[in-house]
């Protein structure tokens, strides 16, 4: 179910990127950037985060335009304020998901508002629902979950990353109709899916693009066009016509 969330999410950033120049502003927005909290990108992610080596970082990931996100924002802004209070190295950071795919799959952010906690390498995740008593909780406790900090994604990592998550969405949906999915099998779907494409294309290109429309063919007026053969009636007509 989580990778079916995953491809849904990945579809969602992409309407997203394409709609985010002509959707306006809406008081999320304002919220958004009125935090105190510091904003980070993907193109400035790795720099800032270090893997956790300088600090340890809280980092909420969410997006601008939701209110819910928005609302997580300020239990998150109360952590902050707690952590000022007990002079605690951790920093927090907001993420902005909108348009910043490239990272969420990274790090396999499957719903958000999410929070990540990175320190020396590693990393865990809440699980539980984000407000202010399990953000402390989650901080406090010493037996959290620790995975590996991901390295950051080649376009290669990326490619293979989609694959994994069609075929994991493959194989979950088979289970459904007693069918014995593999790799092999998701491979040569997407070939196909990469076959159609390229017809549908060569169409596109051939009928919309290349092909001219013929002209259309004159009609002549035997009547009245110069060059027209006169035939034997014609002619004894004609010359009636002058004898009269």
């Amino acid at each position: 179910m989580n990778n079916i969330i995953f491809l849904f999410v990945f579809l969602l950033n992409l309407s997203y990127i394409s709609l985010s120049k002509v959707i306006n502003r809406t008081n999320y927005t304002s919220l958004f950037f009125n935090s105190t909290i510091e904003t980070v990108n993907n193109s400035n992610f790795d720099r800032i985060i270090n893997k956790g080596m300088n600090n340890p970082y809280l980092i909420l990931f969410t997006v601008i335009r939701c209110k819910i996100c928005n609302n997580v924002i300020k239990e998150f802004e109360k952590v902050q304020n707690y952590l000022i209070e007990k002079n605690s190295n951790i920093k927090l950071i907001k993420f902005d998901c909108g348009g910043n795919l490239w990272t969420m799959m990274r790090f396999d952010i499957d719903h958000i508002p999410k929070i990540i906690y990175v320190e020396k390498n590693e990393m865990s995740f809440l699980n539980n629902n984000i407000t202010y008593d399990n953000i402390i909780n989650f901080l406090n406790n010493e037996n959290k979950e620790k995975n590996h900090f991901p390295e950051p994604m080649t376009y290669i990592d990326f490619l293979i990353k989609i694959f994994n998550v069609f075929n994991e969405f493959l194989i979950d949906t088979s289970k459904d109709y007693g069918i014995v999915w593999n790799r092999f099998y998701t491979s040569i779907v997407i070939v196909l899916i990469l076959i159609l494409f390229m017809i549908i294309e060569y169409f596109i290109i051939k009928y919309c693009c290349i092909t001219q429309r013929k002209p259309k063919k004159k009609i002549h007026s035997h009547k009245y066009h110069k060059h027209h053969v006169h035939t034997k009636n014609d002619i004894l007509k004609n010359k009636k016509e002058k004898i009269n």
